[in-house]
């Protein structure tokens, strides 16, 4: 994970990770890069990553508002928070007491029917309808031209859990499998990534998508030396190299 610092940042998994609202709210980031040439090595400045497909435009300041309605609701209030965030240093005050418009139209927004025929959960934000949602999230952003930043604090910034029985170890481990296949036969194929995703890594998307069918190549390896005791044949390797041993 380390190691990606070096091209755009980790791959994002699922846990132990903090997101500015800019780059879950589709907006495209300040500085951006294009890759150009065959391996994607030629890096240019790039005033906007254009989109995986024509129907995704990215936000920027000037947007319509005619716009936002389709990407973040009808809710004017929520809008707003998207476009202007919190304004700086609101949190080194006491925050007044929230009045009741306000919880009302919180409501209103964290209603399951508020996302029907919106962009969120399928453009937007957390990305629905993946059995690994966090993997395409994080590619999205990628795609985009955002840059992660892998972070070792000295005190644990995270704590997460894990399968502690085989039973439940399979289990997470074919739903990755079933995520990744997934993930190769849709839009979010890295070979159909924008120029905002240098050539390396396509690659490390690519190998997280393809990892399920190495299974073909590890049964037609280890599958004939278990047949070969029913023919009465016993397979040794061969040395490479041959000598003698002597001692003195």
């Amino acid at each position: 994970m380390r190691a990606l610092d070096g091209l755009s940042g980790p791959i994002y998994v699922g846990t132990g990770c903090m997101f500015r609202r800019y780059a879950l709210y589709d907006f495209c980031p300040p500085l951006s890069n294009e890759y150009k040439g065959m391996f994607r090595s030629t890096k240019i400045p790039a005033k906007t990553i254009v989109p995986q497909s024509e129907e995704e435009e990215p936000l920027a300041g000037g947007h319509h508002d005619l716009t936002l309605p389709k990407k973040f609701g009808n809710s004017t209030m929520f809008s707003d928070s998207v476009l202007n965030g919190r304004p700086p240093g609101s949190l080194l005050f006491p925050r007044l007491p929230i009045d009741d418009p306000t919880v009302a139209e919180a409501i209103v927004v964290i209603s399951c029917w508020y996302e029907d025929k919106r962009k969120w959960g399928g453009r937007i934000g957390w990305i629905y309808g993946s059995t690994r949602e966090d993997v395409v999230t994080g590619y999205r952003m990628h795609n985009h031209g955002w840059q992660f930043v892998y972070c070792i604090t000295k005190r644990d910034a995270f704590r997460g859990t894990t399968p502690i029985n085989l039973t439940n170890h399979l289990h997470q481990v074919l739903r990755w499998a079933t995520g990744s296949i997934e993930i190769f036969f849709s839009r979010n194929n890295a070979l159909l990534a924008t120029s905002g995703i240098k050539f390396l890594q396509r690659i490390t998307y690519i190998n997280l998508s393809i990892y399920p069918f190495a299974f073909i190549y590890l049964v037609s390896l280890l599958l004939p030396p278990t047949t070969l005791p029913f023919h009465g044949t016993v397979y040794h390797a061969k040395p490479l190299i041959r000598g003698t041993l002597s001692s003195c």
